[in-house]
């Protein structure tokens, strides 16, 4: 168990999480390909952390989750406990296939969200993640988070019968119904309530939602547009506009953007810290970290603002005395402070049930 949460499950100091979607190189331009170059950043990005005293959670698409170049990289940080390994699906790179592209792919759902799979292919599809995940790396994920986002009711069910413990799928105060999947459009979060909470849907159990951290700015025109866009009011989409307008500065994700003006970031931070219930939630993808494998690291001068942003964070995060988690941690300490009886070790570890995880071996991915 976390000496933080041994120390101080029930105080009152934000906690900080660092939530690392672990996935193949340029998965917006290139999602009919797998590449693993951005795993030579890892150990940089995972020193980063720890010289803050941070325990990132990597969330673990498939690739992530078997190929020797992850594995190779990412099975020492697990082997001394300086990180959590989370549940990261990818309709499109997780097996079994139904129609099988380049290695590694399957063509039938290139760029579709999770909640587009048809019943059976979607639970085969988690379960091999998640058991590839327990065979590889001896670690049983109790975080998840839905590639592109895509979470839906199925899925958090499917989550809380497999005993994760955290859902962190959700985008408060953003819509992504213009980033179309296979068929569908994609999720609505502007109702989305931004604090931690329990999961509402029937059987989902004690299942936590930990959003992604969306920054509102302390203006009077961000405020009313927040406000307006939660109430689920007419008119979301103009709202919305005037929200995220450079000059509001409304609904930036906490994240190492770096079209984010200097300082951004920092105020951001500072205002999820004094939020009630909030937990600061940084997520970004491992493929940032690499130049020319992302949106945001296009060009050198890109690839430096991200990891400028990255220390802005973090050091901004140590100044106001944060307390660093793991994805986990945070939802298990947030339990408790609504009463719940503290967790047991096994449950923080990720550790426990392995032997009882079903013994399917892993769909092997073609290299």
């Amino acid at each position: 168990m976390s000496d933080t949460l041994r120390r101080g499950a029930y105080d009152e100091v934000a906690p900080l999480v660092v939530t690392v979607d672990t996935e193949a190189d340029d998965a917006w331009r290139h999602p009919d390909r797998i590449g693993l170059a951005n795993m030579a950043q890892i150990p940089r990005f995972q020193a980063l952390c720890e010289r803050f005293g941070i325990r990132p959670t990597y969330l673990l698409a498939y690739e992530c989750a078997t190929s020797p170049e992850a594995l190779a990289v990412l099975g020492p940080i697990v082997a001394r406990d300086a990180c959590e390994l989370g549940h990261h699906l990818h309709c499109w790179s997780t097996p079994p296939f139904e129609r099988q592209g380049a290695p590694g792919i399957d063509d039938a759902w290139l760029h579709a969200y999770q909640y587009e799979l048809p019943e059976q292919l979607f639970i085969d599809k988690a379960e091999t993640l998640r058991e590839a995940i327990i065979h590889h790396y001896g670690v049983n994920p109790r975080a998840h988070r839905a590639g592109r986002w895509g979470v839906d009711a199925r899925t958090l069910r499917w989550l809380a019968e497999r005993g994760f413990v955290v859902d962190s799928s959700v985008l408060p105060l953003r819509s992504l119904r213009r980033c179309r999947g296979r068929d569908a459009q994609g999720p609505e979060f502007h109702t989305a309530d931004p604090r931690a909470h329990y999961v509402t849907e029937p059987g989902c159990g004690n299942l936590v939602e930990l959003p992604a951290t969306i920054d509102v700015p302390d203006s009077f025109i961000a405020r009313g547009c927040a406000g307006w866009l939660r109430r689920g009011l007419p008119g979301a989409g103009p709202v919305s506009r005037v929200f995220q307008h450079h000059r509001v500065g409304g609904g930036r994700r906490l994240c190492p953007d770096p079209r984010y003006p200097r300082g951004a970031l920092s105020q951001a931070v500072g205002r999820a810290a004094r939020a009630p219930g909030r937990v600061v939630n940084l997520s970004l993808h491992s493929s940032e970290l690499l130049l020319g494998c992302s949106p945001f690291s296009r060009t050198r001068e890109q690839a430096d603002a991200v990891w400028a942003r990255l220390t802005e964070v973090f050091a901004k995060a140590r100044e106001l005395g944060l307390r660093p988690m793991t994805l986990s941690e945070a939802a298990l300490q947030w339990r408790c402070q609504q009463g719940e009886p503290f967790a047991p070790d096994a449950v923080l570890s990720g550790l426990d049930d392995v032997s009882a995880s079903p013994k399917r071996e892993p769909f092997s991915r073609q290299v």
